[in-house]
């Protein structure tokens, strides 16, 4: 997350201020940056997943993955949301990848399921492969690539029909 707040909250000893610094030293000596951003927290909003695709449009990250939170079975989120009543199924097969499977605090849960797929759409989109082309990178295009195409070919489908589910349950 770039989310201040959110980073404090999970106990990260980290500093948002910091990571166009640190993308621009790691770039700099010729390694490729990965981004793993995850969504749903307590702190996060609409606006605070945009920020965070922007910003790693901007910083041109090579590869990013923008998933929702998983309350992993058995940890201390997950016994907090059962608490709280904000799990919303206990379909194991729906603990990985791309499914929102608790109620968020500041969207409904199809909003953060469709916020997470615009994500990844925007950062995969045909326009940043044609760019990592023009720009020589080439083993980057490949992989953005092949990842639009995953998203546009069966994940569209799946998690379009699941946001619809979400949508019965909030």
């Amino acid at each position: 997350s770039i989310n201040q707040d959110t980073l404090n909250s999970y106990n990260k000893n980290t500093n948002v201020n910091d990571f166009e610094k640190c993308i621009k030293l790691i770039k700099n000596v010729g390694i490729n940056v990965v981004g793993l951003f995850i969504f749903g927290s307590d702190y996060d909003t609409k606006k605070t997943i945009k920020d965070t695709v922007d910003f790693a449009i901007k910083n041109d990250i090579e590869l990013a993955q923008f998933s929702p939170l998983t309350p992993a079975p058995g940890s201390d989120l997950a016994k907090e949301f059962i608490r709280d009543n904000r799990i919303l199924t206990y379909d194991w097969s729906k603990y990985y990848d791309y499914y929102v499977v608790f109620k968020p605090k500041n969207m409904k849960p199809s909003e953060l399921q469709e916020e997470v797929w615009k994500g990844n759409k925007k950062f995969y989109s045909l326009r940043r492969v044609l760019k990592s082309i023009l720009q020589g990178n080439l083993d980057v295009a490949l992989f953005r690539l092949k990842c639009f195409y995953i998203l546009m070919s069966s994940y569209r489908k799946k998690y379009y029909d699941y946001s619809k589910w979400l949508k019965t349950v909030e």
